[in-house]
């Protein structure tokens, strides 16, 4: 029951991401797609082969009939669910809440780990991946987020008109998105943290274990950016040389922003962890687009990247005396 709930909230990801995305075809394919797709469609329409996809388009566009069709097909599958399912629903989520995993044996790669043999550092870097590889349902929701950027970056991309580079749109997109990532990816090993005191009691500095904590979260980030950063420097060194300055500024903001702002809650709470603190929502969100338009502004050559470098600047310098305060 627990890996099936699991598997239904990435699915549930999946799906809300999937729809979402579909909504922004229009802005993300290329134009020679949508207009093959638009006249498929209308083949499809002037056919009547496929009749009944009126019914949801005239209730989109006001049908009062069509939509009261349509919510009574909505109620009556969810009766018909709860008819079909409600018997063994209480005793499933039971069954999630109290069951234990079943002790699997042990791999082989298992019995040879050497848990404390590689160091402090290691063993605590270690430790990160692995809650963070036993929870995928964390992960989802960490590559959610990212998944709903990426209709931004593609729109800027086809958008892009510089001559001789017409990858140069997913620079500012990649500087968002290691942005985005390295501020879920800190919260994570920082403020979320299910076992603070465990760690605080450990003969180890506490400098250490947040540096640890630290390079355990940037660290993938680095590996899911090394890609599109090397096609992009095939492209031009140039391009490429300055996406990754770009990118390592906005993951070190994005870093520093988390660890200043830090509120220690429960891993499960990841989606609601910026709710107690609308001045980190606010910069967290603000560094990224940040990034992004100057970063823009730079490939542009143009004078306006002094404006969101400067709002930067400031949110940081903000954030700082905050933290500042907080600690005296």
């Amino acid at each position: 029951p627990r890996r099936t709930r699991v598997l239904g909230q990435i699915l549930s990801v999946l799906i809300g991401a999937s729809a979402f995305i579909a909504l922004q075809a229009r802005a993300v394919l290329p134009d020679a797609w949508v207009d093959a797709i638009a006249k498929s469609l209308a083949n499809l329409s002037a056919s009547g082969k496929f009749a009944f996809t009126e019914l949801p388009a005239r209730a989109v566009f006001g049908s009062w009939n069509a939509s009261l069709i349509l919510v009574g097909i909505g109620i009556l599958s969810f009766v018909a669910a709860v008819w079909l399912f409600g018997g063994t629903y209480a005793a499933k989520a039971a069954a999630i809440a109290g069951a234990t995993e079943k002790a699997m044996p042990q791999t082989r790669m298992q019995r040879q780990a050497r848990s404390f043999r590689s160091g402090a550092n290691i063993s605590l870097m270690l430790k990160e991946w692995r809650l963070l590889r036993r929870d995928p349902w964390l992960i989802s929701q960490v590559l959610l987020q990212l998944i709903y950027i990426i209709p931004m970056g593609f729109a800027f991309w086809k958008s892009s008109e510089l001559p001789g580079a017409p990858s140069t749109g997913l620079a500012p997109m990649l500087a968002m998105l290691a942005g985005q990532l390295a501020g879920g990816l800190v919260w994570i090993t920082i403020s979320g943290e299910d076992a603070p005191d465990l760690v605080a009691s450990a003969p180890v500095a506490a400098s250490q274990i947040l540096r640890a904590k630290i390079l355990a979260a940037t660290i993938p980030v680095a590996m899911i950016m090394l890609l599109p950063l090397v096609f992009l420097a095939r492209q031009s060194l140039y391009l490429g040389g300055l996406t990754t300055a770009a990118c390592t500024v906005a993951a070190l903001s994005a870093t520093l922003a988390c660890l200043w702002t830090q509120k220690p809650r429960p891993r499960k709470t990841f989606g609601y962890r910026q709710k107690g603190s609308v001045l980190a929502n606010l910069a967290e969100t603000a560094l990224n687009f940040c990034w992004f338009f100057a970063l823009a502004a730079v490939l542009w050559q143009s004078v306006w990247a002094l404006l969101p470098l400067g709002i930067a600047a400031t949110l940081m310098g903000v954030l700082y005396r905050v933290h500042i305060r907080r600690i005296v």
